[in-house]
């Protein structure tokens, strides 16, 4: 939430006022810098108030002698857990990076621009995170019949949104990226590759939510890693001879290691898939 909603609405509000002043030129690259060190400010705040809540109920619970009760929390206990969640994040920021780097190194700026255009309009498909407290919530519970039919919910609400915008972006490519200029056109094949990699996201739902908030944090961390391998591999191999073409097909293969897997893996530990008309009746499997 902080990320996908408080950065981008913090830094709107502060360029309100000064992007009028022709007189500032990194304005937005100032207005976007405070807006990320107000939203740490507020997760370590957030994070703070919570734990504190977490230790009184550990308190509380060593004086009334309820051990099923108490919660016992160490600095090495909660290292242990939020260290693959960095390494998933860092990862996920180097995928998103690799193919504008590889384009700027074995190509052209002229290519990285058409290509960062297409890529971020690719990204305009809604993917929305909501369900992730749910998620956590029910598993911690071990009601894994209701975690099945909130991750079920969840990817048909996201399938319900993204789709009829895939099917736009499909049919009308040329239109989108003509709006950016004409030179931009040359990105169309490359477009459509990355909106169907994007699609790949939303059809299989939130799996690496699920595998984030269960405790298979490594085991996501371990699926990034293999398809930034795979996305370097076929960028070196791809860009010099396709361009923008070859790094699109790159991002489009890894796209499917990275939410095809993690799909599969769901299904594999916890005996259900994400997509589904409804809720069915599931039980907990190789935990």
């Amino acid at each position: 939430m902080l990320e996908d909603f408080f950065i981008p609405s913090a830094t709107t509000i502060l360029l309100l006022p000064i992007i009028f002043d022709t007189d500032l030129y990194q304005e937005h690259v100032v207005a976007y810098m405070i807006s990320i060190w107000l939203a740490m400010g507020t997760g370590v705040f957030l994070w703070y108030k919570n734990i504190r809540k977490v230790t009184v109920r550990c308190q509380d619970g060593e004086k009334q002698g309820d051990n099923k009760s108490l919660l016992r929390l160490s600095f090495k206990n909660m290292l242990s857990k939020a260290m693959p969640m960095m390494f998933v994040t860092t990862l996920g920021m180097v995928m998103i990076w690799t193919d504008t780097l590889m384009l700027g190194v074995l190509k052209n700026e002229h290519e990285v621009g058409i290509y960062n255009v297409a890529f971020r309009l690719s990204q305009i498909l809604p993917l929305p995170l909501i369900a992730a407290p749910m998620i956590a919530a029910y598993y911690g519970k071990k009601e894994m019949e209701n975690l099945a039919s909130v991750a079920q919910k969840a990817s048909n609400m996201i399938l319900m949104v993204a789709t009829p915008i895939f099917i736009f972006f499909l049919l009308f490519p040329k239109m989108l990226l003509g709006l950016f200029g004409p030179q931009f056109l040359g990105g169309t094949n490359a477009f459509l590759m990355l909106i169907i990699g994007q699609f790949v996201n939303a059809l299989t739902g939130p799996v690496g939510v699920i595998l984030t908030m269960t405790g298979k944090q490594v085991q996501l961390r371990n699926i990034i890693f293999l398809a930034i391998c795979m996305n370097i591999i076929l960028n070196f191999i791809l860009i010099p001879e396709f361009g923008i073409n070859g790094a699109a097909f790159a991002s489009m293969t890894s796209a499917f290691i990275l939410h095809l897997t993690p799909f599969l893996l769901v299904k594999k530990y916890y005996g259900f898939y994400t997509i589904g008309l409804s809720a069915r009746r599931t039980r907990r499997k190789n935990e």
